[in-house]
């Protein structure tokens, strides 16, 4: 008998519009869209305070100024071709 049992995988959904960089919040959503960095990932830099994140109701916003930090204070990468 087949294995009937689906398997999700998560897709991130594309952007109606780009999001502006005048933006102060942005959702988790397009925080990882215009990052690249992943849920988990993310979830884990709000938990360690490196992020800072606001509650309305449900949704959680992610302070722009914030998130432009945290990107700003990352360690350059290493340039591997020399």
């Amino acid at each position: 008998m087949a294995d009937t049992t689906a398997t999700r995988t998560y897709r991130p959904r594309r952007l109606k519009t780009p999001p502006s960089s005048a933006a102060i919040a942005y959702t988790i959503e397009t925080a990882i869209e215009v990052t690249g960095i992943g849920r988990d990932r993310l979830y884990d830099a709000i938990r360690e305070r490196r992020i800072v994140a606001k509650k309305w109701g449900n949704r959680t916003l992610i302070v722009a100024e914030s998130l432009r930090r945290f990107i700003d204070e990352l360690p350059d990468a290493i340039d591997v071709t020399e």
